[in-house]
């Protein structure tokens, strides 16, 4: 411990000597022990390290995620024509091009955001979130309006929707809605000032899933 001890900026460790008293054992605690703190900081320092890259994998990882299932149901699914793809069983409405599109966008800005985002990966991340939440509002937009702006099958023909009444490669507006608020959400969270409405945008968007399911 005295070996370790040597090692620790003694300047930051009377600073915070209070605060890591509790790593060390309990017949420590109460003492301004060098030794013992400084001991403690060294676990907790390793601790903290391994939570750090966690928390800055994990976004990354997600966004991965979510922009490799956008990729998958829009190439190969759509430009491919492999209709199992498009679909998570036989019978139910197949995921539209738009809206693989719109998981492929948010799922890079968050990939490239990251969690100490430098400021040209701000903007990449705002603009690709500002791209979803405007597919999202047109597509609410032709719903409201009954009109159609041609997003709808601007990246694949979507013959199937055609036979079935509704309106060729358009989202659903519930769809619609969740996009809107998670491209904003993308936004928000790119920035300080506005970190805090993201989360709550992202929250949200939690929540108006749940009520679809």
């Amino acid at each position: 411990r005295l070996l370790w001890a040597s090692r620790i900026d003694m300047a930051r460790f009377a600073r915070s000597a209070w605060a890591f008293c509790p790593m060390a054992p309990r017949r420590w605690r109460g003492h301004r022990c060098t030794v013992t703190v400084t001991a403690g900081r060294g676990v907790q320092t390793r601790h903290a390290r391994v939570v750090e890259r966690l928390l800055d994998a994990l976004p990354r990882a997600t966004g991965g995620l979510i922009a490799m299932v956008g990729l998958v149901v829009l190439v190969v699914g759509w430009w491919g024509d492999v209709r199992a793809v498009r679909t998570v069983a036989p019978g139910l409405v197949s995921m539209k091009a738009n809206t693989a599109s719109s998981f492929l966008l948010l799922g890079v800005g968050l990939a490239i955001l990251g969690s100490r985002p430098e400021a040209p990966r701000r903007r990449a991340a705002t603009a690709l979130g500002l791209a979803v939440a405007g597919l999202g509002l047109l597509t609410l937009v032709e719903y409201l309006t009954g009109a159609s702006f041609g997003v709808d099958t601007m990246l694949a023909a979507d013959p199937y929707s055609v036979t079935r009444g509704r309106p060729a490669g358009r989202m659903s507006a519930s769809t619609g809605i969740e996009f809107v608020i998670a491209g904003l959400a993308l936004g928000a969270l790119a920035h300080d000032r506005t970190r805090r409405a993201g989360r709550g945008l992202a929250a949200l968007v939690l929540v108006v899933g749940l009520l679809a399911i």
